[in-house]
C-alpha cells in the first residue's frame, strides 16, 4: 500500500485527465496522489514542498489545479501533471496554520473567475483570486475575523 508516514489530515477527489484521482494530506508534510480505478486506488505521486503538516486540500476544476494549506502558513498550488514541485505558493495569506480552502466561482464580464476563500487558526478569511478561465493568478485581500465581534448563541 502506498501510505504515509504520519497520520493523514484531509482527502480531495478530483477528475484529473479523464481519470478519477485521489489527494491525501499528512502530517508528514506531503500529500499523495492515487489513481481511482476497479482494483482500487494504487499510489501515482507524492508531491513534497511543505516544511509542516499539511492540513487542508481543494480542488479547483476551473484552473485544473490542487491547493494544499499547512501548519507553515502557506498555501500551495500545484498541477497534478507535475508533482514534483508547485506552480505558485501564497505566503502571505494567514499567520497561522492554513485550517480550510474553499473554492467561490463568479462570473464576471462573461468570464469564470475562481476566488479561493481560506481559513486559520488566527481567526482570519482570506480571499484569493486564483484563476479566470484556465489561467492562473494569483492575488489577495483578507478579511478579518475576531472573536470578540461576534454575540455567540445564550
Amino acid at each position: 500500500m502506498y501510505c504515509h508516514d504520519n497520520a493523514v489530515t484531509a482527502l480531495e477527489v478530483a477528475p484529473v485527465s479523464g481519470m478519477t484521482m485521489l489527494f491525501s494530506a499528512s502530517k508528514d508534510c506531503t500529500i499523495k496522489m492515487y489513481s481511482g480505478s476497479a482494483a482500487g486506488f494504487p499510489g501515482v505521486a507524492t508531491f513534497r514542498g511543505h516544511i509542516r503538516a499539511v492540513t487542508s486540500l481543494l480542488w479547483v476544476p476551473s484552473c485544473g489545479r490542487l491547493y494544499s494549506g499547512s501548519e507553515d502558513q502557506n498555501i500551495l498550488v500545484w498541477n497534478p501533471a507535475e508533482p514534483q514541485q508547485p506552480k505558485h505558493t501564497i505566503t502571505d495569506a494567514h499567520a497561522g496554520t492554513v485550517t480550510g480552502l474553499i473554492c467561490f466561482p463568479v462570473k464576471q464580464a462573461g468570464t469564470q473567475v475562481s476566488h479561493l476563500l481560506s481559513t486559520s487558526l488566527e481567526g482570519r478569511i482570506a480571499v484569493s483570486r486564483i484563476c479566470a478561465g484556465r489561467s492562473t493568478m494569483i492575488s489577495h485581500e483578507t478579511l478579518v475575523h475576531r472573536a470578540d465581534a461576534f454575540t455567540c448563541c445564550a
